[in-house]
């Protein structure tokens, strides 16, 4: 895949906040340096498994009740200052399923800084049947 079709993915993932697990896998493959994929489950949550790429950015999360993002917000607003980060860098985010992400997305948009969401979560990447490493020793980002 041509580094401007790679492009062109992550351009229209930023426009719409949103990337499908398909777009992710060809990003993933062409290995932008520009592109910074962050996982913010809880650490319970990465030994579940996570994307090839992907860094560690864990927050607390109600793990009991995960419709509940209470906790989330409180600690990734707590934790975390998007102003802070590059902005030459879009960030893909993932958590579970979403709703963690739609809330970090806001956030990071917010900031000025490009980034999206992984549609459906790791669960979505699995439930299409692509593959997830070891979490328990993938990399921590380090903002």
């Amino acid at each position: 895949m041509s580094d401007q079709t790679v492009e062109q993915i992550v351009e229209r993932a930023v426009a719409s906040e949103m990337i499908s697990a398909d777009q992710l896998l060809q990003v993933i493959e062409a290995k932008p340096d520009h592109v910074v994929i962050l996982d913010i489950r809880t650490e319970v949550e990465f030994k579940e498994g996570m994307i090839a790429h992907s860094l560690k950015y864990p927050f607390d999360h109600n793990l009991e009740n995960r419709e509940d993002t209470g906790p989330f917000s409180d600690d990734f607003f707590k934790r975390c200052k998007p102003a802070g980060l590059d902005d030459q860098k879009c960030y893909i985010l993932l958590c579970r399923t979403g709703p963690r992400t739609e809330i970090a997305v806001e956030a990071f948009v917010d900031a000025g800084l490009d980034a999206c969401e992984l549609v459906g979560g790791i669960n979505g990447w699995k439930d299409q049947g692509l593959s997830v490493l070891d979490g328990t020793t993938n990399e921590r980002f380090k903002p």
